[in-house]
This record gives C-alpha cells, structure tokens and sequence, in this order.
C-alpha cells in the first residue's frame, strides 16, 4: 500500500495537511510545533551525520510529511548544495527501506506518482550456465521507456545504469524486482530535490533548523562530534575551561559560545550557559541562544583561532593547537584512547 508516510515527498505538503488539520498550514506554523520541529530537526541531522534518515516509531502520517517539508525548507534555506545532495540522497536510503518490502502494486503506483512509466514485461535472457550444462535464465518482469530511464540515471556515475550494461529493445529499458527497487530510490531522490527547489520560493525560511543543520555539517567537516549527552568538558582546552568558569566581557562570552555553536551543542545547552554567565533567566537564555545561532552563530560566525586569542590574552597557557576545535578534537582522541593495562 502506498503510504505518505513512507514517501513524503510525492504529496503537496501543504495541501495535504491543510486538508488533515482543516485550516490553511503554514512553514511557520509547522516550525512553531514542538514535535514536527524535533522530529525535522533529527532528519536534519540524520542525513548530515548518519547519511541516513531513521524510520521513525510512534510518528503519524500527518507528522511525517509536515517534518520531512519542514526539514526540505531548511535545507533549501541553506544555500549548501552539499547539504541539499545530503538530505536528498539519505531520505532516499528511508524510503529504499520501505521499498525494499513493498509487492508489485505499490511499486507500479509509486513509479507513477514520480512520473515513471514502469509497465509489466516478462523478458527472459540467458544469465548463468550449471554445471549440467543447462542454462539459468533472469526475468526481467519490468519496463521502462529510455526516455524516463535516463532522466532517472544519467546523473549516476555508476556502470550499473549504463544502457550498455543493460536489456534494451524497442526503446525500452528491461529489468528485474530488485533493480526496479534501486531504480525507484533514484527516482526519490530526484523527487526530493524537486521539493527543495519548490520549497525554496517560501517566504518564511526556519533559520534555526538551518543553522543547527550547518553546524551539524561544520563539526563533521573538522570531525568534531558531540555525543547526545553534550560536548566531554574534560576535552576542553585550557582557554574553553577558563572561560566557562567565568566568560565576562563581550569578547569572552563569544568565544566561549562560538565555541559551543561549533561542536554543534543544542541551543537549549547553549541558552542555560549564556542564563548562567549574563545571569538571565532560563527562557531568556535560551531565546537569545536561538536568535544568536539563526544569526549565524557557530557556521558563518565561528570560534576564534588560538592567534586571535593569544592576541587578545584570552589564551592562558599555550596547548600547541592552532584553533581550539582542533585543541577539543585533539583531547577527545586521547581521553577515547584505551588505556593499556
């Protein structure tokens, strides 16, 4: 059964859910609800850190569709095709997951809900030889015309799509279930590139969303992770540990929560810190935490390099780093470093 809860992207979203809730749905009103935005958030972060988006449990079909629009939207708000590549090719691993136990009547409908023409065939050829001499054959049960196969493939730098490489006649391109199932992953994830595009043109952009998406991006580019318990303190260089303890003037608190942004800790951690050392409440806190990081804070406004702050006499002892990420990433690796017995 074709479900929009497995494929999300072959629905207008917001048609879809303004039908569902029975009021006229907005980008807004998907990021001001608490649970589509977490669920869009691990999405996000999914593709950047995993290079898979999870299928997720106790999610209705309602929820699946408005995150995964929401989560498109920070995507194209992004500017990064890197990011959009990334998002695009592991919600396209979900739905191979799904694809992977559908019957052949869901796979058709799917083919043509992506504008695939996929028709039925029953197309023998000579695959293997036994050992009694006789010949195994392969059914190609499926066809596709090459027009709607090379849209699909041509991107693909992979011989396994090649037309050499495979059964054509008559302007078709004949193959078996399992490729069929392969060919339709392709197929969705030119379908969510297509949502992006579309996407795009909103005027509301969920800038947070964006944000901790490229930070999630930066600190996997400088292969700095943060567990989901928050960044190890005692991977803290000697400047992070003297500014956490006490972060006064403007130069400080930045430097520290750069910092922070950079590792990509959350920005509910992020707005305790800043309540802690402006002496703010919680909520605002974590409000100025939310503005800052849709500002830029941690991807396009980063932490300071060591010469900077050695410049500035916010460095207390020198660690022989060059940027503290490094300095962090440098003493996580030993602190993971089994100890010999």
């Amino acid at each position: 059964m074709l479900t929009y809860s497995k494929y999300p992207f072959i629905v207008d979203a917001k048609r879809y859910l303004s039908e569902a809730y029975g009021y006229q749905v907005s980008l807004k009103d998907l990021a001001e609800d608490q649970k589509v935005f977490e669920l869009a958030k691990t999405r996000l972060l999914d593709a950047v850190r995993e290079g898979k988006v999870r299928v997720f449990r106790g999610v209705n079909t309602e929820e699946e569709v408005a995150s995964f629009y929401l989560a498109a939207a920070a995507a194209a708000a992004a500017n990064s095709k890197r990011l959009e590549e990334m998002f695009s090719r592991s919600e396209a691993r979900r739905a191979m997951e799904f694809l992977k136990g559908e019957d052949e009547e869901t796979l058709l409908m799917l083919a043509k809900r992506l504008g695939v023409n996929v028709t039925l065939a029953h197309v023998k050829i000579p695959w293997s030889q036994l050992r009694n001499g006789k010949i195994n054959y392969k059914l190609l049960r499926y066809a596709v015309p090459i027009s709607d196969y090379l849209k699909i493939v041509v991107p693909v730098p992979h011989e396994r799509w090649s037309l050499v490489n495979s059964m054509v006649k008559g302007g078709l391109v004949f193959i078996d279930e399992e490729t069929l199932r392969e060919f339709l992953s392709l197929a969705s994830e030119k379908a969510i590139y297509k949502v992006i595009d579309a996407v795009r043109s909103e005027d509301y952009k969920p800038l947070l969303l964006t944000q901790e998406a490229l930070i999630a991006l930066n600190a996997k580019d400088s292969k700095v992770s943060v567990s989901q318990e928050g960044p190890n303190v005692e991977a803290f260089p000697p400047c992070m540990l003297k500014l956490k303890e006490k972060a006064e003037t403007d130069e400080e608190i930045y430097a520290y929560i750069s910092f922070l942004a950079s590792l990509g800790v959350d920005y509910k951690t992020i707005g305790d810190e800043l309540a802690r050392l402006l002496k703010l409440s919680p909520g605002a806190g974590e409000a100025l935490a939310r503005s800052l990081i849709e500002a830029g804070l941690g991807s396009t406004y980063k932490t300071y390099s060591c010469k900077f702050m050695k410049s500035k006499g916010l460095c207390p002892t020198d660690c022989g780093a060059s940027h503290p990420l490094l300095a962090y990433r440098r003493n996580l690796a030993k602190l993971k470093k089994p100890v010999p017995s």
